[in-house]
């Protein structure tokens, strides 16, 4: 069935095109800014604000940037401009891939990487890395929050440092034995699938052990038990992990 468009959606529409125009325009605005644009346009309550917000939205008209705990902070007006915040620790540039070397993004290094923007935006900027999948949030066991960002992208593609470290702690541990090898063929594999293994395996991994196709896992039940050990990968070409 139609649904005819309310004529403030228009007006909203024409508002927001003309702050997109104007170089002074701010790059988001508050969901209290927001409410207050609404209301100009002519939208009585807060129900037709979040409904417009959801539409245009859809639209790609504008993007909704979240906080931590999916607390909905400012209102991006131009998301295209998005691009430019993610090339800063996802790209081919060699100055901006430093800033997620060996594929982490370090937070606190969020005020000089995301300098261009106001730090209110920068919790969201991050919260739309995780949300896209583009990056997991590193919490080891032992470990914590480390405050800090897994990049699958951003990875090496060499696993000569990640084996260094896994026969650093063989050595530590000589007592360890090969018990097992496991070998799985995949009929598929999904273009995200390498991202979230990584995801899936980083509460176990070894901090530093990690490259594009595969890590160095190291678990153990109890502080007091002698660790398990591994060393997981998956083919480039790719059918086997």
């Amino acid at each position: 069935m139609d649904t005819e468009v309310p004529q403030s959606y228009f007006n909203l529409q024409r508002r927001l095109e003309q702050m997109r125009n104007d170089p002074r325009a701010d790059f988001a605005l508050s969901t209290k800014d927001w409410y207050r644009l609404c209301g100009k346009v002519g939208m009585s309550d807060a129900q037709q604000h979040m409904s417009a917000l959801e539409l245009f939205h859809t639209w790609g008209e504008v993007l909704p940037l979240r906080g931590p705990y999916a607390l909905q902070e400012d209102i991006v007006l131009q998301p295209a401009q998005l691009a430019g915040v993610l090339s800063k620790v996802i790209t081919a540039n060699s100055q901006c891939a430093a800033n997620s070397r060996d594929g982490l993004l370090r937070h606190a290094n969020l005020p000089s990487i995301w300098a261009d923007f106001d730090a209110r935006f920068h919790p969201g900027f991050l919260q739309l890395i995780h949300d896209s999948e583009l990056g997991y949030p590193l919490r080891l066991e032992g470990a914590g929050d480390l405050e800090a960002t897994l990049i699958p992208s951003m990875l090496e593609s060499s696993s000569a440092e990640a084996d260094a470290l896994l026969e650093q702690l063989r050595a530590r541990h000589p007592e360890l034995t090969e018990d097992a090898r496991l070998t799985f063929k995949l009929s598929s594999f999904p273009r995200r699938f390498a991202a979230q293994l990584h995801a899936k395996l980083r509460r176990i991994a070894v901090i530093g052990g990690w490259w594009q196709n595969g890590c160095i896992v190291n678990s153990r039940l109890q502080e007091s038990d002698a660790p398990a050990l591994g060393r997981v990968s998956w083919d480039a070409e790719p059918t086997t992990i």
